[in-house]
């Protein structure tokens, strides 16, 4: 436009948009949009930034962000700062900005409003949802169940609670036809809810599950029939696109109970190629070589290994022997071992693994330089490493002795290779 009528479009754009801002903070939702839309046919355009790709705001302070959005816009993040705040732009989102590909909501509230207008969203393929707030399993699981083309969904929030009523429980079992990744993160209740959710959803696509419980009552050893329960669900809900599985619980203590189960007993992982499995909480009995072998026997092509366990382990060195030389697409590993009897330096097979990331929790060691020996001749090429002691003081002398020890000795590795090739 030309500078003529430059100054009257924003005394306009000024007027409209402390006008709105007033709607706003009286709590009308229903803010009359006509002002944003006269104020883009002054200007001559349909939006303020007509090629806009990525659009963080507010919604609290940014009544005029309907300005903002694009026709082309692919990525949308609103986070709500007060609990006063509503979310008229959803009103207009189909219209303002239809070919949305990627939306984050971060306490905003999500109700049968806002559900309706993200199902207006052809092309969108990933949702994150970030909440405080409690909220029941149907207005956000079924709600989004007509999104064919969803292709990623995460909720997450500790305060967050999601509980199954009635109408969910008997409603027809849900099918998302393109959803491969699923991270849920809040309080589900315990394991017999997450049993119950998944009894009512499929998903033939699924390649990545990570569930988090904030699980705030202690787990107690019955509840090992609900984690049965679960992975033989997962052969139903998923199919052998699976590949990636991670369950973990951020609010367990040490002094629970851990359930009865062992990765060896677990029934149907087999069904899966897994390249990544983390067990993360008090959910493992024990882990021994025969959990150890049974994995390396199902999951060759390993590349994440998580198996954290809360008593004391049942595996020594030999463990990392065997996974050096069974899982050798490794390139992060957090295990529990014993590493008070160490082999002799040459029994250790001479590899150049792979393995860029280790960290031993809960593991015990004599000989710290030793060990630092012999992990530097099983896995040559790591770049980050952690121990802690099965003590209560995961500090201790030993354990940083072996961790000062690692560089040294791959600074020594280095400086011979340079030596050799300067022959």
């Amino acid at each position: 436009m030309c500078g003529r009528v430059l100054e009257a479009d924003v005394t306009k754009f000024n007027n409209y948009a402390s006008r709105i801002r007033r709607y706003h903070r009286d709590g009308d939702e229903n803010v009359d949009i006509s002002a944003y839309i006269h104020m883009l046919r002054v200007c001559g355009r349909s939006c303020l930034l007509p090629n806009l790709l990525y659009l963080e705001t507010e919604v609290d302070d940014a009544p005029e962000v309907m300005f903002l959005m694009s026709p082309l816009l692919h990525y949308l993040s609103m986070r709500r700062k007060s609990t006063a705040t509503s979310c008229s732009l959803f009103n207009s989102i189909q219209t303002l900005s239809p070919n949305l590909v990627s939306l984050r909501l971060e306490n905003v509230a999500i109700n049968d409003r806002c559900l309706s207008a993200i199902r207006t969203l052809s092309h969108l393929e990933k949702i994150l949802i970030e909440q405080d707030e409690e909220s029941t399993v149907d207005t956000i699981f079924l709600g989004l169940s007509a999104k064919t083309v969803l292709r990623r969904f995460e909720i997450h929030g500790p305060g967050l609670k999601i509980r199954f009523p009635q109408k969910f429980l008997e409603h027809e079992p849900v099918v998302f036809p393109a959803l491969e990744y699923v991270e849920i993160g809040c309080d589900l209740g315990g394991m017999a809810n997450v049993v119950k959710l998944l009894h009512n959803f499929k998903f033939p696509q699924l390649d990545t599950l990570i569930l988090c419980l904030f699980t705030e009552e202690p787990l107690k050893l019955a509840d090992a029939r609900h984690w049965r329960e679960f992975f033989d669900l997962l052969s139903n809900i998923a199919t052998k696109h699976l590949r990636f599985l991670r369950l973990y619980d951020w609010a367990f203590h040490d002094h629970w109970d851990p359930l009865a189960l062992s990765v060896s007993t677990l029934p149907k992982l087999e069904n899966f190629a897994l390249e990544g499995f983390e067990l993360d909480g008090p959910f493992l009995r024990s882990i021994d070589q025969e959990d150890i072998e049974r994995v390396i026997h199902m999951w060759p092509q390993l590349t994440k290994l998580s198996l954290i366990c809360y008593r004391l382990p049942k595996i020594d060195f030999k463990a990392l022997i065997d996974i050096a030389l069974g899982l050798p697409l490794l390139c992060t590993l957090e295990l529990s071992i014993d590493a008070r009897d160490l082999p002799e330096l040459e029994e250790i097979p001479l590899l150049s693994h792979g393995l860029k990331y280790i960290h031993l929790s809960r593991s015990s060691v004599k000989k710290p330089k030793n060990f630092a020996q012999c992990l530097d001749i099983l896995f040559p090429h790591l770049k980050s490493w952690y121990f802690e002691s099965n003590l209560e003081n995961h500090n201790d002398k030993s354990w940083r002795e072996a961790e000062e020890m690692l560089p040294i000795l791959q600074r020594a590795r280095r400086d011979e290779v340079r030596r050799k090739e300067g022959l």
